[in-house]
């Protein structure tokens, strides 16, 4: 609040047309520049606060306070599950990566793949535990037998919710 008036008398002092700069006027050769303007004289010295601006002020931020815990709040718990989601999509490439390896084409088949449970590792933290999750793959044959559709899929709960994540890709026979 005190800022606030140490503005409006800035603000006031500047917009009435005097200067800071402004050459003093002296009487019979006196310095009058140390006298207070009238402005500034017609003003009580006001040292503390009133009841009412303390409650207005306790009133604002009772009202802004929670509302900023609340969202920062909510961006700790989205930055989670971006990571889980991130983990996820990691398991879904290692598995990717583990197809693309494999010598043999016609090796690519579902049951050479089955359901696995892993640990869903988080990205940061020091008390966040690793989520248990299943990482299941779907392989279908097209219509052209040099191409195999790939569809993975991570499973895992997180707060009482089913959550997953999902990578579709395709491998080509190699020549």
């Amino acid at each position: 609040m005190r800022i606030l008036r140490l503005f409006f008398d800035i603000f006031h002092f500047i917009g009435s047309n005097r200067s800071i700069n402004k050459p003093t006027a002296t009487l019979q050769g006196m310095d009058t520049s140390l006298y207070a303007e009238p402005y500034l004289r017609s003003r009580p010295l006001r040292l503390g606060m009133t009841l009412v601006e303390i409650m207005v002020a306790m009133s604002i931020l009772a009202i802004a306070l929670p509302g900023l815990l609340y969202g920062a709040l909510a961006g700790v718990r989205l930055n989670y599950a971006a990571s889980q989601q991130a983990s996820a999509f990691n398991l879904c490439l290692d598995l990717l990566e583990q197809m693309r390896g494999v010598s043999d084409y016609d090796y690519l088949i579902d049951s050479n793949f089955p359901l696995e449970t892993l640990r869903l590792t988080h990205l940061g933290g020091s008390q966040r535990v690793a989520l248990s999750c299943e990482r299941s793959c779907k392989i279908k044959d097209k219509a052209n037998p040099e191409r195999k559709d790939i569809n993975i899929k991570v499973k895992w709960v997180y707060l009482g919710k089913p959550m997953e994540g999902t990578l579709k890709a395709i491998i080509f026979k190699r020549q």
